[in-house]
């Protein structure tokens, strides 16, 4: 966004007045963070009285249009760190125990057995590999009652199904 014309807080405070609400339209985060960013280090802001930094963050909630809030974090994250950057997050990824092919053996034991409970599905599929010796039912002959019912709620599993449940009305 070009708005180097915008030299001064009394012309920001003009630009507030008369201007009708503009917003990031299309614009990625990073690019919307660098904006601020600038934004900051070009007015000063962090010598600024407290009137004129209340103009800068009203016009950098109706360009960037996010809220007070998070133009107040981000106006202390830069005079913390001196950047505005997006944080990567730091969700913990938990692995991946029962594969889609383990998945589509519980959908299809489970129609073959016409959908018995949770116990009874255990017992066949733990069946299948100890007493056939079908190796490819190993990795899900170990799975827990409580799971197996947590595999049935998947979009996957019911994706593969063909039963069918009425709606609550």
């Amino acid at each position: 966004m070009n708005d180097s014309p915008l030299k001064t807080i009394e012309e920001l405070r003009k630009f507030l007045k008369s201007s009708t609400l503009l917003s990031f339209k299309g614009q990625k985060r990073d690019e919307i963070y660098e904006w601020v960013e600038d934004t900051i280090i070009k007015f000063d802001y962090h010598v600024l009285g407290k009137k004129d930094k209340g103009v800068v963050k009203k016009y950098l909630e109706k360009i960037t249009g996010l809220s007070r809030a998070q133009v107040t974090r981000l106006i202390g994250k830069q005079r913390k760190t001196g950047t505005v950057t997006v944080e990567q997050s730091h969700h913990r990824i938990f692995p991946k125990i029962y594969s889609d092919q383990d998945i589509w053996l519980l959908a299809t034991t489970d129609e073959l057995h016409d959908f018995p409970n949770g116990v009874m599905i255990k017992k066949i599929l733990r069946r299948m590999f100890t007493e056939y010796k079908d190796l490819t039912y190993e990795n899900i002959s170990n799975i827990s009652v409580g799971h197996i019912y947590n595999l049935r709620k998947s979009v996957h599993y019911q994706r593969l199904t063909k039963k069918y449940e009425k709606n609550k009305t």
